[in-house]
C-alpha cells in the first residue's frame, strides 16, 4: 500500500508541475517593447580651452577624448594647443530625451597655466543647448565630466503649438 502511494503521489506531483510550467507559459505577458526615438535636427560640438591637451598614446591616455551615450566621438592623443577649437559637426543618433557627453581632457603639469578653463557647447541646430566651463585647478592636470542634455520631443512641441494658433 505504501508503494501504491508513494508512485501515486510522484505521479501527482509530476503532473501538477508540467501543469503548472504549461499554464505559466500560456499566461506569461509579451516582453516590453522600447522604443527610441531620434531627434532628425543637426547636433554639433565645440569644445574651445585654455590649456594645451597633452596625452599618452603609450599608456592609452587621451589628450581630449568625447564619448555621447557611451558611443566614442573623439579620441586624439595629439598635443592639441590651446588655441585650437574642436568641432564635432555631426553627433549620431541624438535621442529624444536624456543623452550624455563625457569629456576628458589631459594636460601636462610642466606646461599648463596655475589654472585651466575647458568650454563645451552643444548646439541642436544653430541654437546652444548646452553651454557650460569645466575647470582645471593648479594641482590637477586632467578634466573629465560628465555632462547631460535633453533633447526635445519635437513633435509634442509642434502639436502644441498648432493649438496656440
Amino acid at each position: 500500500m505504501r508503494i501504491l502511494a508513494a508512485i501515486l503521489l510522484t505521479v501527482v506531483l509530476v503532473a501538477g508541475a508540467r501543469f503548472y510550467t504549461a499554464f505559466s507559459d500560456s499566461v506569461r505577458s509579451a516582453p516590453l517593447e522600447i522604443k527610441i526615438r531620434f531627434d532628425e535636427a543637426v547636433w554639433g560640438i565645440r569644445i574651445a580651452r585654455t590649456f594645451d591637451c597633452i596625452g599618452d598614446p603609450n599608456f592609452g591616455v587621451p589628450s581630449l577624448s568625447v564619448q555621447f551615450n557611451g558611443q566614442s566621438v573623439l579620441n586624439r592623443t595629439d598635443v592639441i594647443p590651446s588655441g585650437e577649437e574642436i568641432a564635432i559637426l555631426k553627433l549620431p543618433k541624438v535621442e529624444v530625451g536624456k543623452n550624455e557627453l563625457v569629456i576628458e581632457a589631459n594636460s601636462d603639469a610642466s606646461t599648463k597655466a596655475p589654472w585651466g578653463a575647458l568650454r563645451v557647447q552643444v548646439f541642436r541646430d544653430s541654437t546652444a543647448i548646452v553651454d557650460q566651463s569645466l575647470w582645471l585647478d593648479q594641482d590637477a592636470t586632467s578634466i573629465t565630466e560628465t555632462i547631460s542634455f535633453i533633447a526635445p520631443d519635437v513633435a509634442v512641441d509642434d502639436r502644441s503649438d498648432e493649438h496656440e494658433h
